[in-house]
């Protein structure tokens, strides 16, 4: 219904008009208001998918190492200053106007990873040191090749050190990247874990390194191999039938074990021979076939794989074209020439917030302790140094068996091992 303005000008005087029509005033009043903000507030939704539209476009120009550190679409549409200039923007919005806010995504950016950043340090016992801001790092930059090899690293600078224990559930560890990933969630759906921070600490210790300068990927490369010693000691002092972790392994063990069952970390690292055989087994296992099978690689260099995240964490898969890991291997190799690429440094694994990269699952330290004490004399062990084009292959391929004493001279004569055999290590 409208009314014209002669309508409320009319010089009736009556006690009933007088009555309805301030009734009639306020609705007109009211309904134009409605009519506006309606207005405005289609304005503002079509805005705001152009802006997730600018930000994505923008987003493929970063190097994709960063990406794990940066708001999702939704989010910066809603948190990013330069966006909600735009969208609330009160007269038309122009081409110029949005190629300003665009130019200035860098700084919104480095503002807005600042801040979470800020809130994450405040939950850590000690973070009252100032470190060089966070800054976004365009594919097209002079320095994106030092940034995506060594760059990375301290990025998140205290968030990146093997002390910063963060968690979603308490038996979760999460460590740089993976911690930042977590920028998308709430705040309080996140916390610090004191007790992963206490098992890291130890673990640093017991590597000799320094846990107030040491980063999470120190550890990764380093790749050595522990046994928790309170379980140790709970199953007679022996390590033959204990679980071998990984470092970030151990930090989880520690994590959801009660501290009544485990006071306080401690930990034996393997020798470099365990330690390799470990690997080996850990290699063979099927999750680290499904990891490698899974569509969550993407390349390093380019924008190719990725997750289109403008319609928020929810449809990420549904919107996604990350790969495999051989897929994205034999991109880089015939795109970008690199022979031998990299984890983690030229084709990285996607991660949901909350979750971490896979890590290597725990085995025994010497599963085949308890079927290798036979009689000297049975003829049932296979040598575990020799390469399988020899045909004495440690597995269920394997063709020649030898009698330990057997065994033992075929050490020394082959393998130049003068010592005693370790059954897991030396021989099966």
């Amino acid at each position: 219904m409208q009314f014209t303005q002669s309508v409320f000008d009319r010089s009736d005087d009556s006690p009933v008009w007088k009555r309805i029509k301030g009734m009639l005033e306020e609705a007109v009043t009211n309904g134009r208001a409605e009519r506006l903000e309606e207005q405005r507030a289609h304005t503002r939704r079509s805005r705001h998918i152009a802006a997730l539209g600018e930000y994505s476009k923008f987003r493929q120009l970063i190097l994709p190492a960063q990406w794990a550190y940066l708001p999702n679409a939704p989010q910066a549409a809603v948190a990013l200053a330069c966006f909600q200039e735009v969208i609330n923007k009160e007269e038309d919005v122009t081409t110029a106007d949005w190629a300003s806010a665009v130019q200035k995504l860098p700084q919104c950016l480095s503002e807005w990873m600042e801040n979470k950043k800020a809130q994450y340090l405040a939950m850590l016992p000690v973070s009252n040191v100032v470190f060089p801001a966070m800054e976004v790092t365009q594919l097209d930059s002079p320095s994106v090749g030092v940034v995506r090899r060594e760059g990375m690293e301290s990025y998140a600078n205290v968030l990146e050190l093997v002390l910063s224990v963060f968690t979603t559930d308490g038996q979760c560890a999460l460590f740089g990247r993976d911690t930042c990933r977590t920028w998308e969630l709430e705040p309080h759906d996140v916390t610090f874990s004191l007790r992963g921070a206490q098992a890291a600490l130890a673990l640093a210790q017991t590597l000799e390194v320094d846990p107030k300068l040491t980063k999470a990927t120190a550890l990764d490369k380093l790749n050595r191999r522990f046994v928790c010693m309170t379980c140790v000691q709970k199953d007679g002092n022996s390590i033959d039938h204990m679980s071998a972790y990984s470092w970030r392994g151990c930090v989880e063990h520690y994590m959801k074990t009660e501290k009544s069952d485990h006071p306080a970390p401690q930990w034996r690292v393997l020798d470099a021979q365990r330690t390799a055989n470990i690997i080996l087994r850990e290699i063979a296992l099927p999750a680290n076939a499904q990891r490698d099978s899974a569509r969550a690689w993407f390349c390093n260099h380019c924008s190719l794989y990725r997750v289109d995240d403008r319609m928020g964490p929810m449809m990420y898969a549904m919107h996604s074209s990350l790969q495999t890991r051989a897929i994205v291997t034999d991109h880089l190799r015939s795109v970008h020439n690199i022979a031998a690429p990299v984890d983690g440094v030229d084709l990285l694994y996607h991660v949901h917030p909350g979750e971490r990269r896979p890590i290597p699952q725990p085995v025994l330290v010497n599963p085949r302790q308890t079927v290798t004490q036979p009689p000297q004399n049975a003829t049932q062990f296979r040598c575990a140094h020799c390469q399988p084009s020899s045909g004495m292959h440690p597995g269920p391929v394997a063709k020649r068996l030898f009698k330990l004493d057997g065994l033992k001279s075929h050490a020394m004569a082959k393998h130049d091992i003068n010592r005693v055999l370790e059954p897991g290590i030396d021989y099966y």
